[in-house]
């Protein structure tokens, strides 16, 4: 029952007007309380959504379109005859009686047709390889028994509706693409992290080597610099020593054109 329902739900989620119940107090008359029936499960259509603890027939406007009844031991004989009936006079348009035990129907899956205000079986087929379907000309799917669970099958999307199970296995899915396309991204961004710390490491090596390679440009220029300095330092002694050396020359020559003055008046 909670397979189906949930099956439902997923394939309803989008119509807003279909309202689905399970084991839900179903009322056919006003003021009495004592006539009711708990379908196992039924599903109504246009209707808005009824009240929770139980649908008023009267209230809602129109009885549940589709009722299914799994059988049991203490059910399964009620189901097939007295809540038939009722089903049928309360104008249930579609009528389903599933046997989970193998036991108590056969065929272990069952649907019944409005027609004329009585029930009459819809066709079922069984496949060559066991699987008993049925058609629900309402619902627009078809409904499988494999031998262990009844399914719903969509003709259209051609693929069984996702049970609870199914739904939380795809969760868990789409859960762990999500962890892991985050994982990968984390990856990603670590990598990038790393690039930019090694070219950061690379960047700080290099305005290291700049700096050293400034360092000794300034040291080079200084020398060169103190190296000029003696230079003209240096011709500025030649250029001293010259100049006393001419001066030097100059008196020399002096001296002798003196001596040579004195000699001459000794004469």
């Amino acid at each position: 029952m909670v397979e189906a329902r949930h099956a439902l739900d997923n394939y309803f989620v989008s119509r807003p007007n279909v309202y689905l119940g399970m084991d839900m107090l179903v009322f056919d008359k006003e003021g009495d309380n004592t006539e009711c029936l708990a379908p196992d499960l039924f599903v109504t259509f246009n209707v808005r959504r009824p009240m929770e603890k139980s649908y008023r027939i009267w209230e809602v406007g129109k009885p549940p379109d589709v009722v299914w009844e799994f059988g049991s031991a203490s059910t399964w004989k009620g189901d097939a005859t007295t809540k038939k009936k009722r089903y049928q006079r309360w104008g249930v348009s579609e009528y389903w009686l599933f046997d989970p035990e193998g036991d108590m129907y056969s065929p272990r899956l069952q649907g019944f047709q409005l027609a004329n205000g009585r029930y009459r079986r819809l066709p079922s087929e069984l496949r060559g390889d066991g699987l008993l379907s049925v058609k629900s000309p309402l619902l627009g799917l078809e409904q499988h028994f494999d031998g262990q669970r009844l399914r719903f099958w969509d003709p259209v999307a051609k693929e069984y509706l996702r049970t609870g199970r199914e739904s939380e296995k795809e969760r868990l899915k789409e859960r762990t693409g999500r962890l892991k396309e985050r994982a990968g991204r984390l990856k990603a961004e670590a990598a990038l992290e790393r690039e930019r710390e090694r070219r950061f490491r690379e960047r700080k090596k290099w305005l290291k080597a700049v700096a050293e390679l400034e360092r000794e440009r300034a040291r080079r220029l200084e020398a060169a610099s103190r190296a000029a300095a003696a230079e003209v330092r240096a011709a500025a002694a030649e250029v001293r020593a010259a100049a006393a050396e001419a001066q030097a020359a100059e008196l020399r020559a002096e001296n002798v054109e003196l001596r040579a003055s004195v000699g001459s008046l000794r004469k």
